[in-house]
């Protein structure tokens, strides 16, 4: 039996640079709530993490550096699962070497937390396919999905894609003059089959 929902979307118009600019001063609920780690995690994840951004001075290519590390591990839903008594972002970084969405997810939402960016993990369904004739998307189980999304102060949440069988998200370096930085509704109608 399909289901359909009606959602609309918001879409921020938003350019790589006025990321980068963004201030590393956060709202002391979104720093208790989105900074927090648990005191297991190994050090070498921390390591790592601060390996990657400890020389980039701006929060948008510490993210961007931690994404694009992590899209080099190869994807595969052939994987054992973790064993209880490790660590799931050391087990995927260290031993795994490879993995589906939420091992990347869960990877980056670690290891960006590690190097001071505010981040949360969502879980959902990308986009699915688009039914031009009916002007709605399709979307299956096999469309079930993880990605991080990264705070920025004065924007607000913003999203990243760590797996590797995913289009990367891109934003342009800067907008043109005659665009100003905004939130535009963009309505879809989406199809679960």
């Amino acid at each position: 039996e399909k289901q359909i929902y009606q959602a609309d979307s918001l879409v921020p118009i938003i350019s790589a640079n006025q990321l980068r600019a963004t201030s590393q001063t956060y709202p002391q609920e979104v720093r208790t709530r989105y900074l927090a780690l648990p005191e297991s995690i190994p050090q070498r994840v921390l390591d790592l993490a601060h390996e990657l951004t400890t020389d980039i001075p701006n929060p948008y290519d510490k993210a961007k550096a931690i994404e694009t590390y992590l899209r080099t591990y190869p994807y595969s839903l052939k994987v054992a699962p973790p064993p209880s008594n490790q660590d799931v972002a050391d087990y995927f970084l260290f031993d795994l070497k490879t993995g589906y969405c939420d091992y990347y997810a869960t990877s980056m939402a670690v290891m960006a937390r590690a190097a001071g960016l505010p981040t949360r993990l969502v879980i959902g369904y990308s986009n699915g396919i688009y039914d031009p004739m009916k002007a709605e998307y399709v979307i299956h189980e096999a469309n079930a999905h993880s990605w991080v999304e990264v705070y920025f102060a004065g924007v607000g949440w913003v999203e990243f894609e760590p797996t590797a069988s995913q289009l990367p998200i891109t934003l342009p370096e800067d907008l043109p003059e005659e665009v100003s930085p905004s939130i535009a509704p963009f309505p879809m109608t989406y199809k679960l089959g």
